[in-house]
């Protein structure tokens, strides 16, 4: 027994770590930051590690609760559907939260962006929260569907085989639970497949729905700063702003945001390394918001 509990629980920490660093990649594609940054065993982890440690017992859950309930005769099919489809939006709902807190926004600030612009809003966020609720809930319909199919073999393998004596029946009945199990191992694997190409693209479109930011300042000689679209100016004083994309204990991966006549935009095939030796930081809530840029700088002038 100590066996098979070391077993189920190195499959439950691999599979943690595996659906961390699948969102962290997503994150990190963003900036094309490379990969070996990713670092699992950082402390400040921890919250995406009881997260995705949560997920984890969520699918359990929702998955055996649901093919419990399919299994039974005394549920009718509009029953059955119904609560799919609540299961379903209920894990909505919950990678939604973990949204907004991921990219630090407020409820009322998330109404506020989807009441302003519905359309663009839902197209972001849509995709590929359905598509990763679609893939957390696919575990039980997957095991029904291996139900049949192991009911389907087993009838057919009866009806090939009705002269043969027990000893047989026992083997042939031992053979397909051992199909059955290793349908179980194929299917999960292929789940798992698609969970993690989910995480990455969830990963990612958070990082590009993210406004919060710590900013470096670095102040520039420029004659038409008007001209220069890296270049926000206060008091007669010209910077470029950079975001800090990265960070450890020794260093800052910087990428740097520019204006245009769409607004304020991230250059995200911007990369600079910088040693974290007396580097002043301001924290933006919004770096799309000029006035909130204006301030930061005025601070540091």
């Amino acid at each position: 027994m100590t066996g098979f509990s070391t077993l189920v629980l190195t499959i439950l920490i691999s599979s943690i770590k595996l659906m961390i660093y699948s969102y962290y990649y997503g994150v990190y594609s963003t900036y094309f930051i490379d990969s070996i940054y990713i670092d699992l065993s950082n402390t400040s982890r921890l919250f995406q590690i009881l997260f995705f440690a949560i997920i984890l017992i969520m699918i359990v859950i929702f998955n055996y609760s649901t093919y419990r309930v399919f299994k039974r005769h005394d549920v009718n099919k509009c029953q059955k559907i119904i609560y799919f489809a609540t299961i379903y939006i209920i894990t909505c709902l919950f990678l939604l939260v973990y949204m907004m807190s991921a990219i630090n926004m407020t409820a009322n600030v998330f109404l506020y962006e989807i009441l302003k612009n519905p359309f663009s809003a839902l197209k972001k966020i849509c995709p590929s929260l359905m598509l990763l609720a679609m893939c957390f809930n696919s575990f039980a319909p997957s095991m029904l569907l291996s139900d049949k199919l192991y009911s389907y073999r087993r009838k057919k393998q009866n009806l090939k085989e009705k002269n043969i004596n027990s000893t047989s029946e026992k083997g042939n009945e031992h053979f397909l639970k051992q199909n059955k199990i290793l349908f179980y191992i194929v299917l999960i694997t292929m789940i798992f497949c698609i969970i993690c190409p989910a995480l990455f693209i969830f990963g990612n479109q958070n990082e590009l729905d993210r406004k919060n930011y710590k900013i470096i300042l670095e102040e520039v000689d420029s004659s038409s700063p008007e001209n220069n679209p890296f270049c926000f100016s206060v008091s007669e004083k010209s910077f470029l702003v950079f975001i800090i994309i990265y960070e450890d204990e020794d260093k800052y991966i910087l990428s740097r945001i520019y204006k245009n006549v769409n607004g304020i935009n991230i250059d995200y095939n911007y990369q600079k390394n910088i040693d974290k030796i007396d580097i002043k930081t301001y924290y933006i809530d919004n770096i799309k918001d000029l006035d909130e840029i204006k301030r930061a700088i005025y601070l540091n002038s």
